[in-house]
């Protein structure tokens, strides 16, 4: 949380889970140990030498992370794209004058980028940028363009940036007895509803899970 009160929408998520009983232990999971028997738990290795003996694991990982590569036997993660991420630094009422609470899309139709998002927070602007494969100097230049003048400072500059990969297509195989993936690692359409389809998603597994069973079949 910053001294704003503004937290990350995955902190919003964590947070009102434990708030609904769900227990949150900060560790990192070294070994999933799947079972041979589907009648059998599923083992975790965690960092501080201990073990849990659990009935489901739940991959919610995203595709930035070398665990989708190897989460279980079977698994192929979605392809993916690579975003150009960036913040701008600015002055809050500029943002006010400009931007408001809203976050701005601009379409460019070309081939490097398709389109470009500017979200307002608080003393910053974050950019991303959408297509195949986005470099920073792609990013610039495109910001060049005289649409973008109104919303932007006249002496912008770029304080940092990241290159995200993000899914285009669906996952193979995101299940098994007693596991599963959802979101970027399953399936979640950025270019049309990102949030909105991986929610779907794990709605979907959350029902099966709970009125049908863990079992492969039941998950596929």
């Amino acid at each position: 949380a910053s001294e704003e009160g503004i937290i990350s929408f995955d902190q919003f998520l964590l947070e009102n889970a434990v708030s609904l009983g769900a227990d949150f232990i900060r560790q990192r999971v070294n070994e999933v140990r799947w079972p041979d028997a589907p009648g059998d738990q599923v083992g975790l290795n965690l960092m501080d030498g201990s073990e849990l003996d659990v009935d489901l694991v739940v991959g919610a990982f995203g595709v930035n992370t070398n665990l989708r590569k190897k989460f279980m036997l079977g698994y192929s993660p979605p392809s993916t794209w690579v975003a150009c991420r960036a913040e701008m630094p600015v002055d809050h009422e500029f943002i006010r004058r400009t931007l408001g609470s809203n976050i701005h899309v601009f379409a460019l139709g070309g081939k490097g980028i398709q389109f470009v998002a500017l979200t307002p927070k608080g003393n910053f602007i974050t950019l991303t940028a959408i297509g195949p494969s986005v470099k920073m100097t792609d990013l610039e230049e495109a910001l060049l363009r005289p649409e973008f003048r109104p919303y932007l400072p006249r002496d912008w500059k770029i304080s940092c940036h990241c290159h995200p990969h993000f899914p285009v297509t669906a996952a193979d195989m995101p299940y098994r007895d007693r596991g599963l993936l959802v979101g970027d690692a399953c399936q979640a359409r950025y270019l049309k509803n990102g949030i909105e389809s991986a929610y779907f998603t794990a709605l979907f597994a959350a029902k099966t899970c709970l009125n049908i069973g863990i079992g492969r079949d039941e998950l596929a």
